[in-house]
């Protein structure tokens, strides 16, 4: 058996046909079968079907919707995996899964694997994206992936069946999660930003609320906006970098969360981001730069930073723990701040291949 990955109390092997009589047996079972498909047990001819395509993945990919077993015992305790949906991979969804038997339900088992699968994908698979399905009345599933971090995004239809989409984006936080503490003493100084922040805030008035979009530790930025008299919210996805900011920049306000998804209801004077726009896919930029817009007051200040080309590379050398860095080019930015109806103040580089933009957002 090739282990996929493991966690503390369980291990997910790739398929192989030595295990599809368990695998045949779990597709027996009324209780493990009812939320899934058509909530009918399998025949031997359909298990052994479905069961296939699964190995056959495994060959392709490396990884699959595979095998789970109980540490402690040893004992086969159900499915678990990541995949295309239905591995079909014509199509752009990959999706988490798992079905256990009964006896192993109530042990967090389910949101141990889950929690597992999307960490695995996002870091290992380096996937952007994962999905999750539940069908409408399953609660029990529904509410795992909600605890995981999964966001509902409408209802859907998945192998004809009546689902509930969740789905969960790469979150670079949980990346600097691992390296928190080293970070915080890493950006513990200002480098190039002083000079752009007083810029960015001679054109705010007096006493202004600031958003600061990834925040991290509060230092530099939040700090110094702070000292000058600043109200300042920071949202970072990294729990460990907040926790270091109420300690770091208490009179911060702290919102946590991913900026693509964050509910963020008031309206700011300025927002600054700095190095933080870098981590979202690139397919994002557009949403980002209009939900700033949106989070502005009229004639509020944004003040942000970009590469000056299209960009995609992850690599280890923040601390050897591996992160994602995406751009657009340039001209695509203006045109993005344009078409949100921001008038360009200035954009500049503050080093190679990196630009510093501020802009007021204009009334319509």
């Amino acid at each position: 058996m090739k282990k996929i990955l493991e966690t503390d109390r369980l291990i997910i092997t790739l398929p192989d046909m030595a295990a599809f009589e368990d695998v045949y047996k779990l597709d027996s079972d009324p209780d493990v079968m009812k939320y899934i498909g058509n909530g009918k047990i399998r025949s031997r001819e359909e298990s052994l079907s479905w069961y296939k395509k699964s190995i056959q993945y495994a060959e392709k990919y490396g990884f699959s919707f595979g095998l789970v077993y109980e540490k402690a015992s040893g004992n086969f305790i159900g499915r678990a995996g990541i995949s295309h949906n239905a591995y079909d991979d014509s199509q752009p969804d990959i999706e988490i899964g798992y079905r256990l038997y009964k006896k192993y339900w109530n042990k967090g088992y389910a949101t141990e694997l889950a929690t597992a699968l999307i960490d695995w994908g996002f870091f290992h698979l380096n996937i952007e994206r994962i999905c999750g399905f539940a069908q409408p009345n399953n609660t029990s599933s529904r509410n795992i992936l909600e605890k995981i971090g999964m966001h509902f995004v409408r209802e859907d239809s998945y192998g004809g069946e009546k689902v509930i989409r969740y789905e969960i984006y790469k979150n670079q936080g949980s990346a600097y999660d691992r390296i928190a503490k080293d970070f915080s003493n890493m950006r513990s100084e200002f480098y190039l930003e002083k000079k752009y922040l007083d810029l960015f805030v001679n054109y705010l008035p007096k006493n202004s609320q600031i958003l600061d979009v990834g925040c991290g530790s509060g230092h530099p930025i939040a700090a110094y906006l702070v000292s000058q008299g600043f109200q300042v919210t920071g949202i970072d996805a990294s729990k460990e970098l907040l926790k270091i900011a109420q300690n770091k920049c208490s009179s911060m306000k702290q919102i946590y969360g991913d900026m693509r998804t964050v509910k963020i209801t008031e309206k700011y004077d300025g927002i600054v981001e700095w190095w933080a726009l870098f981590h979202v896919p690139k397919e994002d930029h557009s949403f980002m730069i209009s939900r700033f817009a949106n989070w502005l007051k009229p004639h509020g200040i944004l003040h942000f930073t970009t590469g000056d080309s299209e960009y995609f590379e992850t690599n280890s050398d923040m601390l050897n723990q591996p992160i994602s860095f995406y751009s657009l080019d340039a001209k695509k930015y203006e045109k993005l701040l344009k078409d949100n109806n921001f008038e360009i103040l200035l954009n500049e580089y503050d080093q190679d291949q990196h630009m510093v933009w501020i802009a007021r957002k204009m009334e319509k």
